[in-house]
């Protein structure tokens, strides 16, 4: 089907694709991959007024801004210490040949990845949806992801193909 890809690395060993995320798909955990420490919540952060996470229905602040670039800042630094098989860089020119881009952004209420395969096209993949889609390189580079969702800062990666692993933590 045009604009899905189901590579082989995915699916050899068997593994059921809604059973993990992007994080899982982009960064090939194969499990759901949410990049704060103990899997704690990175969506939206915790209220200081009302000490909830979430929307704070009952929390007269509710509407209080994220402070997305701090969380960005947290979840890369969780990201690195996991995978030694990443690094930040500020453009794909930066890539090595042994080397794939990881895209990492948040939104208002979530985060996503998207990962540059060897054929040169952006895929991702969306929570539970089994389907790995293609995302057009325009809405890569644009001002959001997934019609508007992923709206925040972006944070490029080097993923190192020659080492597949991830530190436990």
């Amino acid at each position: 089907m045009s604009g899905y890809w189901n590579p082989e690395c995915i699916d050899e060993e068997g593994f059921d694709m809604s059973n993990y995320n992007c994080g899982g798909y982009a960064l090939k955990t194969k499990d759901w991959y949410i990049p704060t420490p103990g899997q704690r919540p990175l969506m939206l952060g915790k209220c200081d007024y009302c000490d909830n996470y979430d929307d704070c229905e009952d929390c007269e602040y509710n509407n209080t801004p994220l402070n997305l670039d701090f969380l960005m800042e947290e979840a890369v630094n969780h990201m690195l210490a996991e995978f030694p098989n990443l690094r930040i860089v500020s453009s794909e020119a930066e890539l090595k040949s042994f080397e794939t881009l990881v895209i990492f952004r948040l939104g208002r209420s979530d985060f996503h990845y998207v990962r540059k395969e060897r054929d040169g096209r952006y895929y991702h993949k969306r929570g539970w949806n089994p389907e790995i889609e293609e995302m057009p390189e325009e809405e890569v580079y644009g001002s959001s992801w997934c019609y508007g969702k992923y709206d925040g800062p972006m944070t490029l990666f080097g993923y190192d193909e020659r080492q597949e692993l991830r530190n436990a933590i």
